[in-house]
């Protein structure tokens, strides 16, 4: 009998481990808390950046279609826009790793 081995047929020396395990999914918690929030502001930026994009786009879409396709200035506008998509097919391409 007595104290100790009631000590040791208890879950008291357990409670160490619990506490370890405690510690460590506190770590993992933080860690993915961390994590969630960097993604959340990455989409947030992206985000940003595709209505800026979209924008963009309009104002030049636009621009086309108030000018004639006789003036001078439509085949640049038109040049300009390629230019721009194939930019963001780029971006696009490096953006998905490929």
């Amino acid at each position: 009998g007595g104290f100790v081995s009631e000590y040791l047929k208890s879950d008291a020396p357990q409670i160490g481990d619990v506490k370890a395990e405690l510690a460590k999914a506190k770590t993992d918690l933080q860690a993915l808390q961390t994590r969630h929030q960097e993604m959340r502001e990455g989409l947030n930026v992206s985000r940003t950046v595709m209505v800026s994009l979209m924008d963009l786009k309009q104002g030049k879409v636009t621009r086309l279609g108030r000018l004639d396709p006789k003036s001078p200035e439509y085949v640049p506008l038109v040049t300009e826009i390629q230019a721009d998509l194939e930019a963001l097919d780029k971006g696009f391409r490096k953006a998905l790793g490929e």
